[in-house]
């Protein structure tokens, strides 16, 4: 069966059940398959048939889910636009994908005014059309069918379009009942980036299995504080998490982790997982179950084991075993397979595997290679490009990459989609971008998450820029530059001018010798007069965190003009809410205005919420005996209690 097929099913047999809930409603599963078929209508009116192509822009919410399945309802395949992402790369999906309709909101109009299909406006009005429309009209595809499109970042420059299959869920979805069932009254939580492959799984895994899906702002999905709220209010049963997110929160906050009693299901995956993190996060959770996950987005998720404070040892952590119907191979370079322990790169094969790369055949045909084995003949095997092996309890282990693509904070980065611009920028000769680690890292079982950080390498085309003391100004220039096409994920933190970039026998540029290098340390912090305000303390813990004196020099820039990621802004955010007791917002953090600036505004709010300590007082108490049914508004699921 098709996704939308599985839903409609459940809008039969328990329509009442809550299927949805965002900051402004709640929808149960009749009203969710009603609202799915009113935008089916509209867009089979459109002229929009089985295999044509629906861009959604719409920020996360019951809409986006009412939206996607009314596409899949139309046997059509959706492409998400996140609204976050620079406006040139939207318009870049949109165009590669021939999308016939474009799903939004009146705000998001002007952006697409030279969009040549057809632009179908949506908002809460949807779900309080009068007309019922029950008639589900199956599309009759098979589940071998494109779903959706997910585009990552690719080798020639540009992203490219990957073609997911409905098996890539609902076989995902078959093996997880099987050995982890969602239980009546369970509830997921969507917290991965809607343009990512895993909030598929996210969103579709709680609906096939007929129980609610809650839909938190962006803001709070990113914060760890208030996503901690957010699966307290929730009650929240199931939930994902990148490793670099669940490290804060095993750090700072677990005595609050440790408290939601409701958690069933953490599962941890995109990034390499330290043991030292799953282990903390086992023992917190002692009764929940951890699952560590690995997968690409051309096979959804394949792997996984579930996690034990016994089994995550003190070197690499496994990421477990092939799921039902899939399989994994290592394989040398001429596709025969390695000997247990050896290791050869990961091939990976079975239902789920996406159909290619759109309108790309050369990337399709070098990823996508037939089996050679005569017992597979006809079938295809995925090239993921990761380094392998199979342990001696039959377990797969990674251990690195057979080429340069890069993981990086959950993201998956090919550095030419960063070296192609920036090499286009009059400023730049030259350009490498691969991820090093922080001299200043402190060795902990914990630190592989936030150890490493994202950096470009660049010969000058003007070489006295290295020796006029121009460096810092360069960075801001190529940060602010790329940032006007690139998703923040895929802009350096730090951009390291060069005389030259190192070189083979051959003439090509040696990467392997930039690989993980140690940074030169930052000018330390320390010393200097003492801080004399609030403010003055709160900047000089903040550069002893972040190992970086310009927090201190130069805090008159935006934290993210400093070179510093969204992972440093949790672990400061982190330090501000439990030692000085502040109610930080990560996206003021990571906002355009000065860091002291931002400082001092948390300095100045603080003082009046502890002059309002009764009325919040009284907020939680207001929230604590909210009615089940009613709505959750934007306050309630951003507020966080002071500490």
């Amino acid at each position: 069966m098709q996704i939308q097929e599985v839903v409609e099913r459940h809008s039969r047999m328990h329509p009442d059940r809550y299927a949805l809930a965002d900051p402004i409603r709640r929808v149960n599963y009749r009203d969710l398959n009603r609202t799915a078929n009113r935008i089916r209508t509209l867009l089979k009116i459109r002229g929009v048939a089985t295999g044509a192509v629906v861009a959604i822009q719409l920020k996360p919410s019951t809409e986006l889910i009412a939206a996607m399945l009314g596409v899949l309802k139309t046997g059509a395949v959706y492409v998400y636009l996140d609204p976050a992402h620079p406006i040139d790369r939207r318009r870049y999906i949109a165009g590669n994908t021939h999308a016939h309709v474009l799903l939004t909101t009146r705000p998001f109009v002007d952006e697409f005014h030279d969009f040549e299909g057809d632009l179908l406006l949506l908002d809460g009005r949807i779900w309080e059309t009068t007309n019922a429309d029950d008639d589900d009209l199956s599309s009759g595809g098979s589940d071998e069918a494109v779903a959706f499109l997910s585009y990552t970042s690719g080798s020639t420059g540009m992203p490219k379009g990957v073609q997911c299959t409905h098996a890539g869920v609902t076989n995902r979805f078959a093996w997880f009942r099987t050995l982890f069932p969602f239980q009546l009254g369970d509830v997921a939580l969507l917290r991965a980036q809607v343009s990512f492959v895993i909030s598929a799984w996210e969103i579709f895994a709680p609906l096939l299995a007929g129980v609610q899906l809650v839909i938190v702002p962006t803001e709070v999905s990113k914060d760890p504080a208030l996503l901690l709220h957010a699966l307290r209010m929730h009650r929240v049963t199931h939930v994902g998490l990148v490793p670099s997110l669940a490290s804060v929160l095993v750090e700072y906050y677990a005595s609050e982790l440790a408290a939601i009693q409701s958690l069933h299901v953490v599962e941890i995956g995109g990034e390499s997982s330290p043991p030292g993190l799953l282990r903390r996060l086992s023992e917190i959770l002692p009764s929940t179950t951890i699952l560590h996950r690995y997968g690409s987005t051309e096979m959804t998720a394949v792997l996984c084991r579930e996690v034990h404070p016994e089994n995550t040892g003190v070197g690499r952590v496994p990421v477990g075993v092939p799921i039902s119907s899939t399989t994994a191979q290592m394989l040398d370079e001429e596709l025969r397979p390695v000997p247990k322990g050896v290791a050869g790169e990961l091939y990976l094969a079975g239902t789920g595997m996406a159909q290619g790369y759109l309108n790309a055949p050369s990337a399709t045909a070098s990823r996508f290679v037939a089996n050679p084995f005569p017992s597979a003949a006809g079938q295809r095997l995925y090239r993921t490009g990761d380094l392998a092996r199979y342990c001696d309890n039959g377990e797969i282990e990674l251990l690195g990459r057979v080429d340069f693509q890069i993981k990086f904070a959950g993201y998956r980065i090919e550095p030419s989609e960063i070296e192609l611009p920036l090499m286009q920028h009059p400023a730049v000769h030259s350009a490498l971008v691969t991820v090093a680690r922080r001299a200043e890292s402190s060795g902990s079982d914990l630190e592989e998450t936030g150890g490493h950080v994202l950096v470009a390498y660049i010969v000058p085309q003007d070489p006295t820029v290295l020796s006029d003391g121009r460096n810092d100004q360069l960075s801001l220039t190529l940060r602010e530059y790329l940032r006007q096409s690139l998703p923040h994920y895929l802009v350096p933190s730090r951009f390291i001018p060069m005389t030259a970039l190192p070189l083979l026998p051959n003439g090509k540029t040696d990467r392997m010798s930039m690989m993980n290098r140690i940074l030169d340390p930052e000018p330390s912090a320390a010393g200097g007069a003492p801080p004399q305000t609030i403010k003055d303390r709160i900047l000089r813990d903040a550069a002893e965190l972040l190992c970086s004196s310009d927090v201190v020099n130069a805090s008159d820039q935006a934290f993210l003009d400093l070179g510093f990621d969204s992972i440093q802004a949790m672990r400061l955010a982190a330090l501000l809410s439990s030692k000085y007791h502040m109610d930080v917002n990560l996206a003021e953090l990571l906002d355009d205005r000065p860091l002291a600036i931002v400082i001092e505004h948390f300095c100045e709010r603080s003082v009046i919420d502890r002059e309002a300590t009764v009325d919040v007082e009284l907020t939680a108490r207001t929230c604590a005996h909210r009615a089940d049914d009613a709505p959750m508004g934007l306050e309630e699921m951003c507020w966080k209690p002071e500490r």
